[in-house]
């Protein structure tokens, strides 16, 4: 399958979940669907998707290449939390969350590759396959970090054909989703070490 097509079939999956889980005694409203993140290793994909409505659900779909799987889990968020050095829990509204780096420490296992992670995203535990996501994530996100710096300290060796403005950018998004996803691994105790 390859990657048009996986996102076409899960905007397609999205979209059916979500019309059927409306409720019933009400009109259909019109909604889109978006893909908030994805990527493609080999012959396997996954995507998170979510919709134009109020619903606070999102939508994780991973391609089994190997098995012609295709896997679907729905989520709501009920609510965020921010974990602080101490263990000493604290509720935050999304725009109120406000951890630096120090509190909460991006840990991967020493030379992990994207080739590594593939066994997780196809496993039929959500655990396991979110775990892929963390690490794909900030396995991408460390390359851009370091990519950055040796911009700046003018090493680089090429010239970037994207403004440096746009790669910045893109950090600070992926940063912001790994702590998204480190507070959401604690949350439902997954182990991200």
């Amino acid at each position: 399958m390859g990657s048009d097509e996986f996102i076409l079939k899960c905007k397609d999956i999205v979209r059916n979940y979500a019309k059927e889980h409306l409720d019933k005694s009400e009109e259909i409203p019109n909604f889109d669907v978006y893909v908030v993140w994805g990527v493609k290793a080999l012959q396997n994909h996954k995507a998170l998707l979510s919709t134009s409505l109020k619903d606070g659900m999102y939508y994780e779909l991973t391609y089994n290449g190997d098995k012609k799987e295709l896997y679907f889990d729905a989520y709501k968020k009920f609510e965020n939390k921010c974990i602080r050095n101490g263990g000493k829990l604290t509720m935050y509204n999304r725009a109120e969350i406000k951890c630096t780096p120090e509190e909460l420490v991006i840990k991967l296992p020493k030379k992990m590759e994207l080739n590594d992670t593939i066994n997780l995203m196809n496993s039929s535990d959500y655990k396991k396959r979110f775990q892929a996501e963390y690490y794909q994530t900030k396995i991408r996100y460390e390359k851009l970090c370091k990519m950055l710096v040796k911009n700046e300290a003018k090493t680089l060796g090429f010239t970037p054909t994207c403004p440096i403005e746009v790669l910045e950018d893109q950090k600070y998004n992926m940063e912001q989703y790994l702590k998204s996803l480190q507070i959401r691994a604690e949350i439902e105790n997954i182990e991200l070490d």
